[in-house]
């Protein structure tokens, strides 16, 4: 016959097994969790309201969020942002052509009629990290619009 546990001999057991996430590390001794923001460029007529870059586990996740004001166009190739990362997470981004690593759509939501444009982010290798430049401009909008650029890589094993 099965033996049933307390509640408190239940909540004992996990509390016991629980372990904090961010002191994780891999075999080299680096942190398998981390989080940062970003530093975004200033460009006319956006607003960024969300930039992070994050580490968890093996996955390597950048979101830029935001808006583009009304009547206000984005030429191709406008820098986003240049992210600097550890020495161990860039060694593992191998870009795909060049310096080429990845290319992103986002639906950008207009907020009253709910239309959309598309904007492209494109991810390179830099030196010290990544760098984000949109790919084609950007029209301008008609209304202020939302976008979220997401991009995530896995980078390696845990070892």
């Amino acid at each position: 016959m099965r033996r049933m546990y307390s509640k408190n001999e239940l909540t004992q057991a996990i509390q016991e097994t629980k372990k904090d996430i961010s002191t994780l590390v891999d075999a080299h001794g680096n942190p398998r969790f981390v989080e940062a923001d970003i530093e975004t460029e200033t460009i006319t007529g956006v607003t960024f309201s969300y930039a992070k870059w994050s580490l968890s586990g093996t996955h390597l996740m950048i979101v830029l969020a935001g808006t583009l004001n009304a009547g206000q166009a984005v030429s191709a190739n406008t820098k986003l942002c240049d992210i600097e990362l550890p020495k161990y997470i860039r060694d593992k981004l191998i870009p795909i052509y060049s310096t080429f690593l990845s290319s992103k759509i986002a639906e950008d939501l207009e907020e009253t009629s709910y239309s959309s444009i598309t904007i492209q982010g494109v991810c390179d290798k830099i030196t010290n990290g990544v760098t984000i430049a949109t790919g084609s401009g950007i029209s301008a909008p008609t209304y202020k619009n939302h976008f979220r650029l997401e991009f995530d890589f896995l980078v390696d094993s845990a070892e």
